[in-house]
């Protein structure tokens, strides 16, 4: 039972991660292309 709640916690952690990571990656694209709007306008 104790393991089984520790690789819930594990694949919890692993899924936030991802999605922090995807995240930060994405956020510049997102910036660029409106500031590249923002310039063109």
């Amino acid at each position: 039972m104790g393991n089984s709640k520790l690789s819930t916690f594990e694949a919890i952690a692993v899924v936030l991660t991802v999605t922090l990571t995807h995240s930060v990656l994405t956020l510049p694209k997102a910036i660029m292309s409106q500031t590249r709007l923002i310039c063109f306008a």
